[in-house]
């Protein structure tokens, strides 16, 4: 019951943080001027309990970390002819080679060299490494060598023959 009434102000709490981490860390400070918002509006006791709600939240959530081994192994989860992103046990890796005759579902394992896709120069520019970092891919890599290959036979595939 005590939460039931103020669902939208942990609701909000847990946007702007959210926002403020994978936006920009200037969102911040809405945060702390909605803190000061729901002191005012509601009481210091529901400030408490949004602000160990959105703690928690923010513990429990699984962010999406880089990784920097040389060597990873891991589930096609997209392909095209240029590139495919792999689903490791940690994140998802977008792979530059040339993967013809791979299909969603292979497990691959590859050696890898990491590159940096650098940030926009004009204002209001797309930015490719926010758009991938959106997508749960969190590294770009080029192939150096294709180590093992484990293609799987499933229901999606057998549909797409």
């Amino acid at each position: 019951m005590f939460i039931k009434n103020y669902l939208i102000y942990y609701g909000i709490s847990c946007l702007l943080l959210i926002v403020s981490i994978l936006v920009h860390p200037v969102f911040f400070i809405f945060l702390i001027f909605y803190g000061a918002f729901i002191i005012y509006r509601l009481n210091l006791m529901n400030f408490i309990s949004i602000f160990i709600f959105t703690t928690l939240f923010f513990l429990f959530v699984n962010w999406p970390t880089p990784i920097n081994d040389s060597i990873i192994k891991g589930k096609i989860v997209a392909v095209d002819q240029k590139s495919v992103v792999l689903k490791t046990s940690q994140t998802k890796v977008k792979v530059y080679g040339d993967f013809i005759g791979y299909q969603i579902g292979d497990v691959l394992e590859m050696e890898v060299e990491y590159f940096n896709i650098s940030e926009p120069t004009n204002d209001n520019a797309f930015n490719y490494k926010r758009y991938l970092y959106s997508q749960g891919i969190t590294n770009n890599a080029m192939i150096k060598r294709l180590l093992s290959v484990d293609s799987t036979q499933s229901l999606f595939k057998e549909l797409q023959k």
